[in-house]
C-alpha cells in the first residue's frame, strides 16, 4: 500500500512566515533571472501576471 501524503500547503499550515529571510540572495537573484527569461519568452503574459501569483503563493 503506498502511503498519502498531503499537500505541501496543508502539512506546512500555521503562522504567516514569509519565506524572504530563508532564502540565500544568490537563490533570489536566480528566480528573478527566470522571470524575467519566461515573460521575455512568452510563457508569462506581463508583469501583472506574476506579481498576482507571488502574492497568491504568499499567504
Amino acid at each position: 500500500m503506498t502511503e498519502t501524503k498531503a499537500p505541501f500547503s496543508a502539512r506546512n499550515r500555521g503562522t504567516y512566515q514569509h519565506l524572504d529571510n530563508s532564502f540565500p540572495d544568490s537563490a533570489k537573484v536566480a528566480v528573478l533571472h527566470m522571470l524575467y527569461d519566461l515573460e521575455e519568452k512568452g510563457y508569462i503574459p506581463s508583469w501583472p501576471t506574476i506579481a498576482r501569483e507571488l502574492q497568491r503563493i504568499s499567504k
